[in-house]
């Protein structure tokens, strides 16, 4: 599919995330077969009519062309902020109000994906889930209908782990791995590495370490290209946690630690690490109680 055939593609996402139907959307514009041709990618469309369909989902150009993932990156800032700043009452409030406003209109997927983020990193800060079972199950259907994954479709995923089930964080990971397998050249191979190692931990801390075991060795088959220092400590990280899953020997784990010590650009993620492994350990001593 080529960059222009790509637009369909791009177009669908945001008609969905805007809850617009493609009759909505194609009305007075073009047939809602060929708009569906074109999401598809199997068809162009001409610059004008592009132009018209963008008006009928009530987005500018400006906005379309826009780097989804620059747009991304942002949001996810300000989320991370407030997590490594421990500021619980502003995630909180942050989350309850999108929440708020998605359940006043149910088809607006791009406010429940924003509000789950939020959630999420809320939920690993007070172990307090602040969504209904049935608006994670929307996000895990949402997720097991992806046949292709790109950056953002992992990006979300490896947000929102903590809110999923974990047999379905297991089989999500598995899904990722077939998809980018013989697409490497296609995603950020660094963003499907760091998903698949949240995924891993979610699993040791929900006592799967067979299923954790199979994501890591996935990850260990990504090949990062280039010098990954930080992703090469998040791995020694996630193997040192399964040590002290299966023997309880948390030497690895010291080990690294000890390492990153004396790294001072390293401080945020000692610190991290840290944080995660006491959960683990809390877990883990109640589940031999």
């Amino acid at each position: 599919m080529n960059k222009y055939n790509n637009f369909g593609l791009k177009y669908k996402t945001a008609r969905k995330e805007k809850g617009i139907s493609q009759e909505e959307a194609s009305k007075n514009v073009t047939s809602r077969a060929r708009l569906s041709r074109w999401e598809r990618g199997e068809v162009t469309m001409p610059f004008e009519l592009v132009l018209q369909l963008l008006k009928n989902i009530n987005m500018s150009y400006a906005d379309f062309m826009r780097d989804d993932s620059e747009k991304e990156s942002h949001f996810l800032a300000r989320v991370q902020d407030l997590y490594i700043d421990n500021k619980t009452a502003e995630l909180k409030e942050w989350a309850k109000d999108l929440l708020a406003q998605y359940h006043q209109n149910t088809n607006h997927r791009e406010i429940l994906k924003k509000a789950a983020i939020i959630a999420n990193f809320y939920l690993d800060l007070t172990n307090e889930n602040l969504l209904a079972i049935s608006d994670a199950r929307k996000i895990e259907l949402q997720l097991e209908k992806i046949e292709t994954w790109y950056d953002n479709d992992i990006i979300y995923f490896g947000n929102v782990q903590l809110l999923l089930n974990p047999i379905s964080v297991y089989h999500l990971s598995r899904n990722i791995n077939s998809s980018i397998y013989d697409r490497k050249n296609e995603v950020n191979i660094e963003y499907a590495f760091n998903a698949l190692i949240n995924a891993a931990c979610v699993l040791i801390k929900s006592n799967l370490v067979k299923q954790a075991q199979e994501v890591v060795k996935i990850s260990r088959k990504l090949e990062l290209p280039g010098y990954h220092l930080l992703e090469s400590y998040r791995l020694e990280y996630v193997e040192g946690l399964l040590a002290y899953a299966q023997t309880k020997d948390d030497k690895k784990l010291q080990i690294l630690f000890s390492k990153l010590a004396v790294l001072p650009s390293f401080d945020q993620l000692l610190s991290d690490f840290k944080f995660g492994f006491s959960q683990v350990v809390e877990i883990y001593e109640k589940n031999s109680r």
